[in-house]
């Protein structure tokens, strides 16, 4: 993790320096949308990173950046004052090493704004890998966060610390959402967080950070949130770098299950006013996007499928919705053949970690195509929705184990080989109590021996 003082080259710094390395560039105001559609869609090609620039009393709105190319990425960078940035979604896990999706500041002593985005697919996973939105040192006015959904960040969720030893910026998040983040999912100097929640339900190492972690000077005022952290960090963090800080926490819900839920540092303090208790829930907040179709105007759809490991019977889609019309979600094989379907889902729900069954089941290992589909007259599927004459549609890896090895399976990497990230992972199942010892040490095996598990 790289402390507040390491990071000298700050976005505002950055121009330069990212022509020098080839990535590409966009124009700095709003991005309009395509003809015939109420959002613009940009497609960032394979190995590249999109630059976004919003600037002074610009806004950027009703965009959806498509990152699910290879090593794709895009970062949205906004400085000056009063600019805004609404109605923004990317889709795809982000390639961006180790800078941000959204880099901002209030750099004019102004009001700026961030409302409705998704960011919820993550970076690709990794140490010291991306940050969903990263105030720069030099915001020295007043950010407006609301309703902005971050997941799967393994450099912080919302990064909103380093004002606190420089520019002396304020910020107040507000229906947010964070899942997932390494480091800390809200990192704040000064500011206000309300009705937002942290949730960890991974439990693999760079996916369980802090709820909050609070920085110099504070305070940090946090009312009506939830931190679901499932004993895997502390809700509540204040002080870093040898320097105090100070929270106050009221009417909200917080895990205690990690040393006690708290820790106060460098002389920091916490106070715990009225209306709170211990029994946190993972909900997404109300107005908050809990997919790329509550974010975008007009026809939108969604799909998400990971690498997984299956017995061939069935596969499980991370994330599928559509508006405005029902669907089902289709499951094609390499050939392009359906080979199993959902059951009808309604328009404008977002539907999550939902098992497709096969028939017939895949005898190997090949890439799968989660599709949406309308429905047909029978209640069956009929043809694929299109949107912007495109299908939506993604693909995954689903890894076949046989019999023998069905658990260690679940721990090898795309080369069927258990990796130090695999081992690690298995550790932590073992420590949570949710496989015994005799399947840990059957990992550590293949892990030792490099050896891949024959599938």
């Amino acid at each position: 993790m790289k402390g507040e003082h390491e990071r000298e080259l700050t976005f505002l710094h950055r121009r330069s320096y990212l022509g020098v390395v080839g990535m590409a560039a966009m124009g700095t105001t709003t991005v309009e949308a395509e003809s015939g559609s109420d959002y613009k869609t940009v497609t960032v090609p394979v190995d590249q990173r999109k630059l976004i620039y919003v600037d002074d009393g610009e806004t950027l709105e009703n965009v959806l950046f498509d990152v699910t190319a290879t090593d794709a990425g895009v970062s949205i960078i906004a400085t000056g004052t009063d600019w805004t940035i609404r109605n923004v979604a990317v889709r795809g896990q982000v390639e961006i090493g180790d800078e941000c999706v959204l880099c901002v500041a209030d750099t004019g002593s102004g009001n700026s704004h961030i409302e409705n985005v998704w960011i919820g697919d993550g970076a690709r996973y990794e140490e010291k890998g991306g940050t969903g939105l990263w105030i720069a040192p030099e915001h020295d006015g007043h950010l407006e966060i609301e309703r902005v959904n971050i997941q799967e960040m393994s450099d912080n969720g919302f990064y909103c610390s380093a004002p606190g030893t420089d520019g002396g910026g304020t910020v107040t998040l507000r229906n947010c959402y964070a899942a997932n983040c390494w480091v800390s999912h809200y990192r704040i100097a000064e500011g206000i967080i309300e009705n937002c929640v942290a949730s960890v339900t991974d439990s693999r190492q760079y996916r369980k950070g802090r709820g909050v972690w609070a920085w110099e000077p504070g305070s940090v005022e946090v009312k009506g949130c939830h931190f679901h952290m499932n004993g895997h960090h502390y809700s509540f963090v204040a002080g870093a770098n040898d320097s105090p800080s100070h929270i106050t926490v009221a009417d909200t819900q917080w895990d205690d299950g990690f040393h006690g839920g708290w820790s106060e540092r460098h002389g920091s303090r916490i106070k715990f006013e009225d209306g709170n208790g211990n029994d946190p829930q993972n909900v997404i907040p109300e107005g908050c996007p809990a997919s790329i179709v509550d974010v975008l105007p007009g026809e939108v759809g969604d799909i998400s499928i990971r690498n997984q490991v299956s017995t061939g019977e069935t596969v499980v889609v991370e994330r599928a919705a559509h508006k405005p019309d029902d669907f089902v979600v289709v499951i094609h094989d390499e050939s392009g053949d359906a080979i199993g379907h959902s059951d009808p889902i309604e328009g404008g729900e977002t539907c999550e970690n939902l098992t497709v069954a096969l028939d017939p089941p895949l005898a190997e290992s090949q890439t799968a195509t989660a599709m949406l589909h309308y429905i047909d007259d029978e209640n069956d599927f009929g043809e694929s929705i299109r949107v912007n004459d495109e299908p939506i549609q993604n693909a995954a890896s689903v890894t076949i184990c046989t019999e023998d090895e069905p658990s260690v399976c679940g721990y090898t990497n795309e080369d069927n080989v258990v990796d130090t990230s695999g081992l690690r992972t298995a550790i932590d199942d073992w420590r949570n109590g949710d496989i015994d010892s005799s399947l840990l040490r059957n990992v550590i095996d293949y892990w030792r021996s490099r050896d891949p598990i024959e599938k």
